[in-house]
């Protein structure tokens, strides 16, 4: 850990002041001097006492060592002050701090390193591991380097000002793996307009893509080949008990795209009474998952068939007709709790009594949280056919904090 301080003496004492104040007594403070570079060093208690972290101050730098292995941190901490390559020589660095534009901190990881680091670590377990441990090290290790195949470095930044915090994060993947990585993060068809379906008082929602169908393929090339064949026998077990074909009639059914809204408590007492029941809580915190379906076809073949096997499992499952659809529910005496329906491509599972709210939005439109949303980015990312989007409104929350009567 590197900080600049504008009075290094003064910072300096101010920290040993500190650690004498707040450490344990049996950890011991000393000075040693390594290479030409003075060090603080901290020792932890035990037989034989190990250093665990040192730090120095170089010209206007502070610089914090915390050595894992307990081994020599002051050694480090000497080579980090004359090394003659630094980060800022690291071309794919240079390439992603750029991508990321002004920020007032930084965090990088670099795949190279990782991939060392758990080479090492693997070395050392193999060394002392049994013959039955070593086939199930090597199997990690296969499954590892296929998923870090897909990763080359990440740079994450946030830019700060008085009124707002900017974050922003860039993953670099090889191009040839990028494709693949599209294919799961992309959706079928036209999305939803998923933005007009969720209410103005939304405190939070998530919205993204995610296609099933290409995931499930990835998870099997990712796999180690002993359990390649396992994943294939289960997709049969589903087929023979289902009489639906994983792939085509299950995951095939969804466009892979889903947005999740959770909307103010209707009761805060009801969420901190200590006997609590289930319908208490789902009812006081409305929801609603909205999941669009490749057609409204395929979705009405999949949910009577689910709807079969989950009355046939002993499933309270409670269904009322409407003009143009069927509400199902799972029951309990009071009510329900959870309730769910078929809008054509989209269902939508909510609790509370924002089922029937959200039906509304769908129906007939009104205020929507895209009233809400001001940045632009966000909208945007509601409106297109792909993207991930996480969002929480501060102020819905603060508003019903200030304003709720608790027991």
């Amino acid at each position: 850990i590197v900080l600049t301080t504008a009075d290094k003496a003064k910072f300096e004492a101010y920290l040993k002041a500190q650690l004498k104040k707040h450490l344990n007594d049996e950890i011991s403070v000393k000075e040693t001097t390594v290479s030409g570079v003075t060090s603080t060093v901290l020792f932890k208690p035990g037989e034989e006492a190990k250093p665990v972290a040192a730090w120095s101050v170089v010209k206007k730098h502070f610089i914090f060592c915390i050595d894992a292995d307990k081994r020599k941190p002051a050694h480090y901490l000497a080579q980090l002050t004359k090394l003659k390559k630094t980060i800022a020589t690291n071309k794919a660095f240079n390439k992603l701090k750029g991508k990321i534009g002004k920020h007032d901190l930084l965090f990088y990881v670099s795949a190279e390193a990782i991939k060392k680091q758990t080479a090492k670590k693997r070395e050392e377990k193999l060394a002392k591991a049994s013959d039955w441990m070593k086939k199930y090290i090597k199997e990690k290790q296969e499954t590892e380097e296929k998923v870090m195949a897909y990763f080359e470095a990440l740079v994450f930044g946030v830019e700060l000002s008085g009124k707002s915090a900017a974050i922003r994060a860039y993953v670099a993947i090889p191009p040839e793996k990028g494709k693949a990585i599209h294919a799961v993060l992309k959706g079928v068809g036209k999305a939803s307009d998923f933005g007009k379906f969720i209410g103005p008082d939304a405190i939070a929602l998530a919205r993204f893509s995610l296609n099933l169908n290409n995931l499930m393929d990835k998870v099997i090339e990712l796999s180690p080949d002993a359990r390649k064949g396992k994943l294939t026998k289960n997709a049969d077990k589903i087929k023979e008990a289902t009489k639906l074909d994983l792939k085509k009639d299950i995951l095939g059914a969804f466009a892979g795209r889903y947005a999740f809204a959770l909307y103010p408590p209707s009761s805060l007492g009801k969420l901190i009474k200590p006997n609590a029941r289930p319908k208490d809580i789902l009812s006081a915190i409305p929801a609603a998952l909205l999941v669009q379906m490749a057609s409204a076809e395929k979705a009405t073949k999949l949910m009577a068939k689910l709807t079969d096997l989950a009355q046939q499992g002993g499933v309270p499952l409670q269904m009322k007709a409407e003009k143009d659809a069927k509400i199902y529910s799972i029951g309990v005496p009071g009510g329900a709790l959870i309730e769910w329906v078929l809008v054509k491509d989209l269902l939508v599972v909510a609790s509370g009594e924002q089922l029937a709210k959200t039906l509304k939005l769908i129906k007939s439109g009104g205020g929507n949280v895209l009233d809400k949303i001001k940045t632009t980015r966000a909208k945007g990312l509601l409106k297109k056919d792909d993207g991930i989007l996480l969002y929480f409104s501060y102020s819905t929350v603060h508003k019903m904090l200030t304003e709720a009567e608790l027991p």
